[in-house]
C-alpha cells in the first residue's frame, strides 16, 4: 500500500499521545481527591485515539501484503475510520447525558462541540462516502490524522485543568 510512512508515523505519535494519558495522571495536583467524571472521561478519549491511531498505523501495511488491490485495503480502512468515529460520537455523547447525572458535566461543552463532536461526525460520513464510492487514500489520511489530533486536543484541554488546579 502506497504512503506506508505516513501510517507509520501516526502509530508512533499514537503510542506518544498514549503516554501523554500517564503525564496528566501523574500531573494531576488533587492526588487525594476522586477523580471527576470529565477528568476520567477526557483521559478515555486520549487513549482510546491513542489505541485506535496505533491499529490504524499498523493496518496499511498488514493490509498491503494482504490484498492484491489497494481499492479493497481503501474500503477496509474506511469502513474500519468510519466504525471508530461512529464509536466515538455515540460513546461520548453518552458520557456527556452520564456526567450531566453525575453534576460533572463537560467543562467547556461548546469547545466539546465544535472541536470534537462536529469533525468527527463530519469525518464519519467522509469515510462512508470514501468506503463506497470514491475509494481513494486521501480521506483516510486526513482521519489517521484527526485521530491524532484529537488526542491531542484533549491533551491539551487536560494540561490546561491541571494549570488551573494548581492555581487554585
Amino acid at each position: 500500500m502506497s504512503n506506508e510512512g505516513f501510517f507509520l508515523d501516526i502509530a508512533k505519535i499514537s503510542i506518544s499521545i498514549a503516554g501523554f494519558a500517564g503525564v496528566v495522571g501523574a500531573l494531576r495536583h488533587t492526588r487525594d481527591a476522586p477523580w471527576k467524571a470529565n477528568e476520567i472521561n477526557g483521559l478515555k478519549v486520549i487513549l482510546e485515539f491513542a489505541i485506535f491511531g496505533i491499529v490504524t498505523g499498523l493496518l496499511p501495511t498488514i493490509l498491503g501484503n494482504s490484498f492484491q488491490e489497494e481499492s479493497t485495503s481503501f474500503i477496509f480502512l474506511s469502513t474500519l475510520l468510519a466504525t471508530v468515529f461512529f464509536y466515538e460520537v455515540a460513546i461520548n455523547i453518552y458520557r456527556i447525558k452520564y456526567s450531566e447525572e453525575k453534576l460533572a458535566p463537560p467543562r467547556k461543552f461548546g469547545l466539546l462541540l465544535t472541536t470534537f463532536l462536529m469533525p468527527t461526525a463530519c469525518l464519519f460520513f467522509v469515510q462512508i462516502f470514501n468506503a463506497f464510492i470514491w475509494r481513494h487514500l486521501v480521506p483516510i489520511e486526513i482521519g489517521a490524522l484527526w485521530l491524532v489530533i484529537a488526542g491531542c486536543i484533549q491533551f491539551s484541554i487536560s494540561i490546561l485543568h491541571v494549570k488551573r488546579q494548581e492555581k487554585h
